[in-house]
């Protein structure tokens, strides 16, 4: 069909309103209320759907006057555009006016069924060419967005999609017009894509993961490295085709975990220092034969497909890892590796947890209770505590959940399709019977999205609520049916009666009163000679029964006749009153007294006048009590009903005016067909309302924690029995304003990100834990700026707060930089830098030679003697403290990267260790004295006491330093920059080692009369 103008120009109006999706839909839902169709769209019904659906979407967005306004102008335009129009035989040509609503109205639902059957067969018969175009350009599109995603046919975001494609399909077979669904379509596609980029921004986050592994592990070579190196190749090469290698993703996370243990357990020879295996410091690996072994990067995952074997040669190689992993015997190995390989387990488990809540989201959502699963094992890793039992638990307990959710659900809705066949007598059940359809499509394969399931639910209970109204609508209108032919029995007989009673030589062609009233009387008797009931014409026949009587009472020259018929006028004017509660019993009782007065021989004037006045006091409190019941009415449908239900009551109240009682009981009846319609779209604007709150209540803005009360607030009051508009329009207000943070926050997070790269570049050079996380977390989220605003807000909330999070930890870095800048310009202050750090010059023959060490060095060859050391302590054959210290502190001599380290006690006197070639020890002693005051600051302004490490980095290899308490310093030159961190993290971990056992060397020392 061609849509005509007037609905081509509000299609132009409305999308400078609003988006043009929200547009289609709006224009849709309004066009089906007011029973139109673009090609068939009126003057009024344009104006109707702008007061009604367009009215209410404004409302979301901007306060009510203003949406009023626009509304206005909107009118006025039109308005003005139809009155220049030329005039179109097809859009102008008249249409039937709908049929009244009322007791002896047709059903509503009848009529939409009626309606939409004509719809369909119009746009069976005339279809326009270019609609069809777009139309079939559309799904083209969407069948080719659909095929790739076959790969996740696992997922339910993709059942339904594809439930949703054959829906369109089946349309367009019918020949019906697909628009709908087609937005449903492509909304869902959204949606998934919006799931995949989350996969994919997670799968880039653990392929950076994974490559930091292999650069810790590399040094085992082997198969197992080089399977590794394959799978993270597989994962690379998916990534860059934007797909998803979930299996890939969790086997290298579980051989690399492997591999790691066994560097940590048993890659270092007995004494040797265990290789830090934290992530970002650049460090290489010793292998087993003590050889560098400068990391390669892997081939193609052919390639090394190849050199591992087939697949399952591959697994095997999982297998064995796996195996040889499992004979670590943790008792045999040192404390800190033991604890490092817990805190593997720990970090793998975490994995495994988050892959968990990831996979099984859904089955939360419909079973809450495992939510507490997920907070035991989250509390064990925060304390470090392994859960893998209960982590083994939760995930045979969550796929038991699903399988019986699922089977539960399919039962549920094969149940609820049948159904439907009872509740299509009743009214239309398109709408119903596609939801089911979507989810047990998609229960076939997969858990369905809960919001889904409760829609379908939500309008399987709208459209039975309204198959019992209408059940309730027709059983109403046959009692009244009946009612009525009661009472056209008894009106028939009265008028039968007053014909009989008609004078001789009256036949109803004279003109004066009698005649006339003769006339109307027949004409009245003839209407109730119809099967058919109008309760006009049992009005009209009342109204005709008084007059007759009354021209009777006047005409008769009979004073006792007179009073008789005057009788009479009286009793059919009380058949005039309408049927009001509050007078029933004051009818009931003067009926029989009315009635009585014909038989009365001895009746007075004045008994006939009390009667009278009776009947006269009746009509007025009548008369009241329905101006009271139609300002009631009025009261109650507000503002927003419909104009045809507002003209109707305005009708009403001028007629009753003028004398003429309304029919209270069709008037009831339209307004509480329309309250019921005004409910039933509070409640699709619930159900979509609920429906956006739950995709935004991840977002964690500010706002969003209203959201669910706003929820709760909005369903009591669709269930309840007062008006649902205000506390609808609340919901749809809020999730306007959640819509308006997030967009804020999207805009400003590339500023914020660049912000923080910036800053992070200058604290970098501090190269210590914190330097690493957060650069692992700015490089992850630089390296998906371009992705942020395509995934859900979910994760788009967990991004912000990793960039928060990175953003606090800066700060903390920037105090702890300028702290160590204050202690190096001390030493800058006393000419003592270069006594620290100028024996690199010697010892690698410049910075031309930084790159490399002597071979003395390079090799391990033992430290010659240095003077002033402090001889080891005597003992009945056990060592000193002084042995023990030496014995402690060699492996920081051995460690790959040292060029030196010492211990030296308060005096400044090396208690262990070799210093770097050239260095000053005494200078720097002197300047590590005088710098301890600035220390000691840097320490209570970071509220953490003295700090463990300091980093002296003047652009080259930086020197590390620990303050052992007040029993001396521990000093580590190394060779190249990135080992600050590594190092670093070892002497925190020997700090109270070292302290106590420098301070019983310096005991014995003071024993021995040492220096």
């Amino acid at each position: 069909m061609t849509p005509n103008p007037l609905y081509q120009g509000l299609v132009r109006e409305l999308e400078a309103l609003m988006a043009p999706r929200i547009a289609s839909r709006v224009l849709r839902e309004g066009l089906a209320a007011v029973g139109a169709d673009p090609e068939t769209l009126t003057p009024e019904g344009a104006q109707t759907l702008l007061k009604g659906s367009v009215f209410r979407q404004l409302q979301t967005g901007r306060p009510p006057e203003q949406a009023r306004a626009s509304i206005g102008e909107i009118i006025e335009r039109l308005e003005a555009f139809v009155a220049e129009a030329p005039a179109d035989p097809v859009a102008g040509a008249s249409h039937p006016e709908p049929a009244p609503a009322g007791p002896s109205a047709p059903d509503a639902g009848a009529q939409r069924a009626a309606s939409d059957a004509s719809t369909t067969a119009a746009a069976t018969a005339v279809r326009d060419p270019a609609v069809l175009a777009a139309e079939s350009d559309r799904i083209a599109a969407l069948r080719a967005a659909l095929r790739p995603l076959n790969l996740y046919f696992g997922w339910a975001e993709v059942r339904k999609l594809r439930a949703q494609v054959q829906l369109v399909d089946d349309e367009l077979g019918a020949g019906r017009d697909p628009t709908g669904l087609l937005d449903d379509a492509e909304a869902q596609l959204e949606v998934v894509h919006r799931k995949l980029e989350d996969h994919l921004v997670l799968q880039a986050r653990d392929l950076a993961d994974l490559e930091e592994s292999m650069e810790v592990v590399a040094g085992l070579g082997g198969n197992r490295v080089r399977r590794l190196e394959s799978l993270v190749a597989t994962v690379r090469d998916a990534q860059a085709q934007r797909t998803i290698a979930e299996g890939e993703v969790e086997r290298a996370q579980k051989l690399a975990r492997d591999l790691r243990k066994l560097v940590e357990s048993s890659v270092l020879d007995e004494g040797e220092a265990p290789p830090d295996l934290g992530r970002g410091d650049g460090r290489r690996t010793l292998r087993r034969d003590g050889e560098r072994r400068p990391r390669e990067r892997p081939g193609p995952p052919a390639a090394d497909a190849a050199a591992d074997g087939a697949g399952t040669a591959g697994l095997e190689e999982l297998d064995e890892v796996a195996a040889e992993v499992a004979g670590i015997d943790p008792s045999t190995l040192a404390p800190e590796i033991s604890e490092r390989l817990r805190a593997l387990d720990v970090d793998g488990e975490r994995r495994t947890l988050e892959t968990l809540a990831t996979r099984y989201a859904e089955v939360v959502r419909y079973a809450p209770i495992h939510e507490e699963a997920f907070a035991a094992v989250r509390t064990a890793h925060a304390d470090g505590r392994p859960a893998t039992s209960d982590l083994i638990a939760l995930e045979h307990a969550l796929k038991a959940e699903e399988a019986a959710r699922r089977d539960a659900l399919q039962r549920e809705f094969e149940a609820l399709r049948d159904d439907l066949d009872r509740l299509s007598e009743a009214t239309d059940v398109t709408d119903v019977r596609r939801a089911i359809h979507v989810v047990l499509d998609v229960v076939h394969e997969a858990l369905p999205a809960l919001d889904d399931v409760t829609a379908a639910r939500d309008l399987h209970a709208e459209i039975a609520e309204r198959a019992a109204t209408a059940q309730r609508t027709a059983a109403d209108a046959e009692r009244r049916r009946i009612e009525l032919l009661g009472q056209r029995d008894a009106l028939r007989g009265r008028l039968d009666a007053a014909l009989a009673r008609t004078p001789e030589g009256v036949d109803g062609t004279a003109d004066d009163a009698l005649g006339r009233a003769r006339r109307a009387l027949s004409e009245a008797r003839a209407l109730l000679d119809d099967d058919a009931v109008d309760p006009s014409a049992l009005e009209q026949g009342r109204d005709a029964e008084a007059a007759w009587e009354r021209a009777l009472a006047e005409s008769s020259d009979d004073r006792f006749e007179r009073l008789r018929a005057r009788a009479r006028e009286l009793a059919a004017r009380l058949g005039q009153l309408p049927d009001l509660p509050s007078l029933q019993a004051r009818r009931d009782a003067l009926e029989p007294e009315l009635t009585a007065l014909e038989g009365m021989s001895d009746l007075t004037p004045a008994h006939v006048r009390t009667l009278g006045s009776i009947v006269d006091q009746l009509f007025d409190d009548a008369r009241a009590a329905c101006a009271r019941r139609l300002d009631e009415l009025g009261r109650s449908v507000g503002d927003a009903a419909p104009d045809a239900l507002l003209r109707t009551l305005q009708a009403a109240a001028r007629a009753l005016e003028n004398g003429a009682f309304p029919d209270l009981a069709a008037l009831e009846a339209e307004v509480q067909a329309a309250g019921d319609e005004r409910r039933m779209d509070a409640r699709r604007r619930y159900l979509r309302a609920r429906q956006e709150a739950r995709r935004l209540a991840p977002a964690g803005t500010p706002r969003t924690a209203d959201l669910d009360a706003a929820v709760v607030d909005a369903r009591a009051a669709v269930d309840g029995d007062g008006d649902p508009e205000p506390a609808v329009a609340r919901l749809e207000a809020l999730i306007g304003d959640v819509e308006g943070e997030v967009a804020e926050r999207l805009e400003a997070f590339g500023a914020r990100l660049d912000d923080a790269l910036t800053r992070f570049r200058r604290v970098a050079l501090l190269n210590n834990d914190d330097v690493a996380a957060a650069r692992r977390v700015l490089t992850h989220l630089d390296g998906q700026r371009a992705a942020v605003g395509r995934v859900s807000l979910g994760l788009q909330a967990r991004l912000f707060t990793a960039l928060a999070e990175a953003e606090t930890r800066i700060e903390g870095l920037q105090e702890a930089y300028e702290a160590t800048r204050a202690i190096a310009d001390q030493l800058v202050a006393g000419n003592l830098l270069d006594d620290v750090l100028g024996g690199f010059d010697a010892l690698f023959g410049g910075p031309e030679g930084a790159d490399e060490a002597p071979a003395s060095v390079a090799e391990g060859t033992p430290p010659a003697p240095v003077e002033g050391a402090a001889p080891p302590a005597a003992g009945a054959g056990e060592p000193g403290a002084g042995e023990r210290l030496t014995a402690a502190w060699a492996p920081y001599l051995d460690l790959d990267g040292t060029a030196g380290a010492v211990v030296l006690d308060a005096d400044g006197a090396i208690r262990a260790g070799r210093p770097a070639p050239g260095s000053d020890v005494a200078a720097l002693a002197r300047s590590l004295e005088a710098a301890r005051a600035t220390w000691t600051r840097l320490g209570d302004h970071l509220g953490d006491g003295t700090p463990e490490v300091a980093v002296l980095d003047a652009g080259g290899p930086p020197t590390l330093v620990a303050p052992l308490e007040d029993v001396g310093h521990a000093i580590v030159w190394t060779t190249s920059p990135g080992m600050g961190a590594s190092i670093g993290r070892k002497l925190r971990d020997d700090h109270a080692v070292l302290v106590a056992l420098l301070r019983e060397a310096a005991g014995e020392a003071r024993e021995h009369g040492s220096p």
